[in-house]
């Protein structure tokens, strides 16, 4: 029968595949000629056997068939000597030429030439694994790279446990959590590179681990900022640069997503850079002072705080930028995410612009007046008065902000119609409600809590009433004792209100209020202790929260009410104003 092609598959594993390539030839003659003959002399063994033809399908264009290789195999081993184990192992057969003419084509001489593939010979036959020397250590799935990478994910909630403790323990112990994260962030990366313990699981867990402790320190900072003034006054400040980068984070994880499935090319261009790393470290640092500076012990918390914001900014720049950098490396084919970027732009301008209610300008004497009297009902106020701030306040805690309209009026600069057609005293604030106008801001306080809708503002408790109704008959004398401390040396008096301060707050023990819970009382008081606090500690360097644990605690707890918060002036401006009104008439007096 003519032979006209051999067919040779093996399954080889030898180290030095030179020395025997001339084994392989004998081995291609011998099966072609159908006559084996003594190998070659060589230190190893060689063994060819005939074996039973192999069935198999042979298709084509018409039908398919069961058919055989040929009329003979060979399998065939050999053993090298000195201890190097070879197996070569596999079949030889010879296929006729009338088959290969029924299938109409001719085999190539790379179809005869022999496949050549590592094994390991076993006793059973089978395939051994390497030996542990030459095993991958990233096939294991936990090591310790990775196991300090999962447990950065499981101290996440124990971190915003932590935050929510009232406590300098708490404040200390979250603190240290986001520092240990951060830590173990560089380490689990150093030390996968460094011992080749990176695995797939690992490269997978660890961005995520850094995104949700991240994410959550934001969020928590957001709901929860730093007792630093800056944060009262911009209640915004740390939202915009939190979503800046939470919103960064979530479009480079799907880009990288997607990348890594379009190709090695896409994924090498979106991998992690210098700008990346540089922005991690400005991240991490600002998010470590901003949780460090809640330990009230700290007395550069102003400075702290405003280094952490900065750092904060510049760490939103730098997340904004690298995704631009990114970007440009593949905006052929992301130009849709260009689109999803400034849709992200415009939601953090229109947040920002609601955060804030937008205020109107103050009306002066050359404003016209609004039509008086035509439903509407307004609050007429003067941004820089504590006793109009009351009625303000009461307002945006009973929400009330769409159906009570703010008026504002200069009072330096008065218009002639507010005395005239509005209110004939002259003075703010004042409510135009139902066709007629009141006066008064603690009676405006009451009234407004009583006859609009929105949470109660007043305890139904009997005692709690009684004694909010003696903390609201001592508001003129608290007053007048704190400023005439502001015309002399002597703090007397001074000390004396913030000390029946101090022991009011302590009355009841289920609140930091000073009836228990938040009141129309703590909004008396709220506009003048902001403008006291700062100008004392300025001028006279006296800290009305010394020694009055119940004070500071009640001012803290102040600072996060937002309804208070939007109508708070700068600390600096209040001082100033201050200043101009009892130094300056102080002087003038004493010349």
């Amino acid at each position: 029968m003519p032979l006209n092609l051999l067919k040779l598959t093996s399954s080889i594993y030898v180290h030095n595949h030179h020395h025997h390539h001339h084994r392989h030839k004998w081995l291609r003659r011998a099966i072609t000629i159908g006559n084996p003959r003594t190998p070659p002399a060589s230190s190893g063994r060689w063994r060819i056997t005939q074996f039973a033809p192999q069935p198999h399908a042979i298709g084509n264009n018409d039908n398919k068939r069961l058919g055989f290789r040929g009329p003979k195999s060979f399998r065939y081993c050999c053993s090298v000597n000195k201890g190097q184990k070879v197996s070569v192992i596999g079949s030889a057969s010879m296929d006729s030429g009338s088959s290969d003419n029924r299938d109409g084509r001719r085999r190539t001489e790379s179809d005869r030439v022999s496949s050549v593939v590592p094994t390991f010979p076993s006793n059973d036959g089978g395939h051994l694994k390497p030996p542990p020397s030459q095993q991958n250590p990233s096939a294991k799935l936990l090591t310790l790279p990775t196991i300090l990478t999962i447990a950065r994910v499981a101290s996440v909630p124990i971190l915003i446990s932590t935050f929510y403790m009232n406590s300098r323990l708490g404040t200390n112990a979250t603190a240290g959590i986001f520092i240990a994260a951060s830590v173990t962030d560089w380490l689990d990366g150093y030390l996968a590179r460094r011992m080749n313990l990176g695995t797939a699981f690992g490269a997978f867990l660890d961005p995520v681990a850094d995104k949700l402790m991240v994410a959550a320190t934001l969020v928590l900072l957001c709901t929860k900022p730093p007792e630093v003034a800056m944060f009262g006054q911009l209640p915004w400040l740390l939202t915009v640069p939190s979503i800046a980068i939470i919103g960064r984070e979530i479009t480079m994880s799907a880009v990288r997503e997607w990348a890594a499935s379009q190709g090695s090319k896409l994924s090498e261009a979106v991998a992690v850079n210098n700008l990346g790393k540089w922005k991690t470290a400005t991240q991490m640092t600002s998010l470590t002072i901003l949780l460090l500076i809640r330990d009230s012990s700290f007395k550069e918390a102003e400075f702290l705080g405003a280094t952490g914001v900065g750092l904060l900014y510049i760490s939103a720049a730098l997340a904004v930028w690298s995704l631009v950098v990114y970007m440009k490396k593949i905006w052929k084919v992301m130009l849709i995410f260009v689109d999803y970027l400034l849709l992200i732009f415009v939601l953090i301008f229109l947040f920002v612009e609601s955060v804030q209610e937008d205020l109107p300008p103050a009306l002066n004497s050359t404003s016209e007046p609004p039509p008086v009297f035509d439903g509407t009902t307004r609050l007429y106020i003067s941004y820089t008065c504590p006793y109009a701030q009351r009625v303000w306040i009461t307002r945006n805690c009973k929400g009330l902000q769409e159906k009570i309209k703010l008026v504002p009026i200069d009072l330096k600069n008065r218009p002639d119609w507010y005395k005239e057609k509005v209110y004939p005293p002259n003075k703010v604030p004042a409510l135009e409600h139902n066709n007629e106008v009141k006066g008064e801001s603690l009676d405006l306080i009451k009234y407004i809590d009583t006859n609009f809708e929105g949470p109660a503002l007043y305890p139904d408790d009997t005692i709690k009433q009684e004694f909010g109704e003696e903390l609201l008959s001592y508001t003129n004398t608290f007053y007048k004792s704190v400023t005439t401390s502001f015309k002399g040396d002597g703090l007397d008096d001074a000390a004396a209100a913030f000390d029946y301060i101090e022991k009011a707050l302590s009355k009841f023990d289920d609140g930091p209020f000073f009836l228990g819970q938040f009141s129309l009382v703590d909004i008396a008081y709220a506009p003048f202790i902001e403008r006291f606090h700062p100008y004392l500690l300025d001028v006279k360097n006296y800290d009305i929260k010394v020694g009055r644990p119940k004070l500071a605690a009640w001012i803290e707890e102040m600072n996060k009410n937002d309804d208070f918060n939007q109508t708070r002036r700068d600390p600096k401006e209040l001082v100033e104003s201050y200043r101009k009104r009892y130094l300056v008439r102080l002087n003038s007096f004493m010349s």
